[in-house]
């Protein structure tokens, strides 16, 4: 499985996913992309809100 199948693959299973996150929880979104020799990850953190 190469990473783009494995991002397909995890995309749909939380397309399918019902859990409802608490208010208060971090979560973190790192999307990258690595080259031969040189990466970048951007690092994102959002907290859930109520109000959404």
């Amino acid at each position: 499985m190469n990473m783009w199948q494995l991002q397909k693959s995890l995309l749909e299973a939380m397309a399918e996913c019902e859990e409802v996150l608490d208010e208060g929880i971090v979560v973190c979104i790192e999307p990258g992309i690595y080259l031969e020799g040189a990466g970048v990850r951007i690092e994102n953190m959002y907290v859930v809100r109520a109000d959404g």
